[in-house]
């Protein structure tokens, strides 16, 4: 078993999103641009081609802005602590509390930064290496992480 106490700060949230979108979530946002645009250039909104294209890229935009601001908006700057152990983690920030079985981690990553625990419905737990007390310390937490999560699938 393993606990980890740290509070995450906004930078280090914005630091991960970063790395997440270069990783994988401009994909995500491509395909809602595409989508939004040619949904709304095929039904003619606005009467024409172009008008129909223009209103699928501000809609576009606003998707893809609330997508990036939501987890700034969401950013809570409490103590947060987890434990992980053969059944999974258990979290808690202030009165929140809860547990997620290993089945329902889709990745454990070693990030330059910290661990990053994703869960398959794409909520990340981001624990800085400051919160190991060093490098060589979340070396060694994410070799415990990583084991409990590989003996558990």
């Amino acid at each position: 078993m393993l606990t980890v106490r740290y509070a995450l700060t906004r930078e280090e949230l914005r630091a991960w999103y970063k790395v997440t979108w270069l990783r994988r979530l401009w994909v995500y946002h491509l395909a809602i641009a595409v989508l939004l645009c040619g949904s709304l250039t095929l039904a003619g909104i606005g009467g024409s081609t172009a008008s129909g294209f223009a209103v699928g890229g501000a809609a576009s935009a606003m998707v893809i802005a609330f997508m990036v601001v939501w987890p700034q908006l969401r950013y809570r700057p409490e103590e947060r602590s987890l434990t992980f152990d053969a059944e999974g983690l258990s979290f808690a920030r202030g009165s929140q509390t809860g547990r997620m079985a290993w089945a329902q981690i889709g990745s454990v990553a070693d990030a330059d930064g910290g661990v990053i625990v994703t869960g398959r419905n794409q909520s990340a737990f981001i624990v800085p290496t400051r919160a190991f007390g060093g490098e060589a310390e979340k070396a060694a937490a994410f070799n415990t992480i990583r084991t409990l999560y590989r003996q558990a699938l």
